[in-house]
């Protein structure tokens, strides 16, 4: 899969042995949905399975695999509670099951959600300063969708984008793809926004870039975690 738009250009821009440092940087991917990382190749392959059954339609199929995935990953992989909203997530430990809401509507319905004290937040894109400050307060992991932001254009820009202000604060945050294959990116992508120079990229050093993949593996849900 070819990388494409402001990560790509970040990518580009790179040095080599800059490349190389972000291939051998310890880091977790903590916000990827698996209906949009699944290539389509593997989905056809699978797919074959189901193409033979009478009462099957080659569609049918293809949802049948896509389905199969999603409940099997959920099933094995503790990746804790998830309420996901238009560019806002909740997760927590210790649960295993998946439930859908609509976005917070008021900056009260934002603050009430805080106050269930999540683990980590998805995108988190348009928190007000009093519940930015909660989640500082609070230490939630903030999972940060460069390119997806970039292009879904809930962010201007990397110069407004909201990371800054949790790099200033030295804020726990996870630099993750959300959807590898819509959004044309990957991790080693994602990464190379950090440590490309503006304004391709924030212009981070590479110590900085190695303490952001550190935090990523300190947010990660494990086994026995509580």
């Amino acid at each position: 899969m070819a990388i494409a738009g402001p990560a790509a250009a970040a990518l580009a821009s790179l040095k080599p042995d800059q490349v190389t440092f972000l291939q051998s940087l310890e880091k977790a991917e903590l916000h990827a949905h698996l209906n949009g990382s699944i290539p389509i190749a593997v989905i056809q392959q699978l797919g074959k399975e189901y193409v033979n059954s009478p009462s099957s339609t080659r569609g049918d199929a293809i949802y049948a695999t896509i389905e199969r995935l999603i409940y099997s990953s959920a099933a094995n992989h503790p990746w804790g509670t998830l309420r996901i909203f238009k560019h806002f997530s909740v997760k927590r430990r210790k649960r295993d099951w998946v439930s859908r809401c609509i976005s917070p509507s008021t900056p009260e319905e934002t603050l009430k959600l805080l106050s269930f004290q999540p683990d980590r937040l998805g995108h988190a894109t348009f928190l007000n300063k009093e519940a930015m400050d909660t989640v500082i307060k609070n230490n939630i992991c903030v999972e940060i969708c460069l390119n997806s932001n970039l292009l879904s254009k809930t962010v201007t820009a990397l110069e407004s984008h909201h990371i800054r202000q949790y790099l200033k604060e030295n804020h726990l945050i996870a630099i993750c793809t959300d959807d590898i294959l819509p959004f044309r990116t990957s991790l080693l992508a994602e990464y190379a926004l950090l440590l490309a120079q503006p304004p391709l990229g924030l212009g981070l050093t590479q110590d900085e870039v190695k303490g952001i993949g550190e935090m990523s593996l300190r947010a990660r849900f494990t086994m026995g975690s509580s």
